[in-house]
């Protein structure tokens, strides 16, 4: 049986009572009363429990909810991701720049340089300072970048240099880096010194 139907029976049971006792005059009227009184404030009906629709409701809410989070989390990861894939590494830049001047394609060693540095030495000068570096110590045959030091938009990579000339020897180079035009480019190149040539990668 419903809560509205039981009720409604017990109303009327008391209305009943009620009626039952106002005809009897063995009854109190204090007792009288409180029968009138309890005529008069009708059972309060019961709260209601919660729709099952409205709890399903509620519950996609939260899912949508939880879902557009995800996603706006994976949105900024893949930002990241992409920002980084386009400015590369400080590495890929220095083993692009000794590729080519590896191969004696100064221009495109050139093009790795900052625009501070290039306004500070010509291409032409540059090439120069190249040329005679493998004219006397042999090319580049080999390189091996030993250590890279990241501070936010700045980086130093240090570099061993094997020259043809002499294969047993590696001359030691410090590069620094800066990010510029969404990618990392080459603003000083120092030689420190020299150490025994690392074995070359297979």
């Amino acid at each position: 049986m419903s809560d509205p139907q039981r009720q409604e029976e017990l109303a009327t049971r008391i209305e009943e009572r009620r009626k039952l006792l106002e005809g009897r005059v063995d009854v109190s009227q204090r007792l009288r009363d409180l029968s009138a009184s309890s005529a008069r404030n009708s059972v309060t009906p019961a709260h209601k429990r919660r729709s099952p629709l409205i709890a399903l409701l509620v519950t996609a809410i939260a899912g949508v909810a939880f879902i557009a989070c995800a996603v706006a989390s994976l949105s900024l990861i893949g930002s990241g991701i992409w920002v980084q894939t386009q400015l590369g590494s400080p590495n890929t830049t220095v083993e692009d720049f000794f590729s080519a001047v590896h191969a004696q394609n100064y221009p495109q060693a050139y093009s790795f340089l900052s625009s501070k540095a290039q306004n500070e030495l010509s291409e032409e000068r540059f090439q120069q300072i190249y040329q005679a570096s493998d004219a006397l110590s042999g090319a580049v045959e080999y390189y091996a970048i030993t250590s890279t030091v990241t501070q936010g938009s700045t980086a130093t990579v240090t570099v061993d240099v094997v020259r043809r000339g002499d294969t047993k020897t590696a001359q030691v180079f410090v590069l620094t880096l800066t990010q510029e035009n969404s990618s990392w480019r080459i603003t000083t190149i120092r030689q420190t010194g020299s150490t025994p040539a690392p074995t070359p990668a297979s």
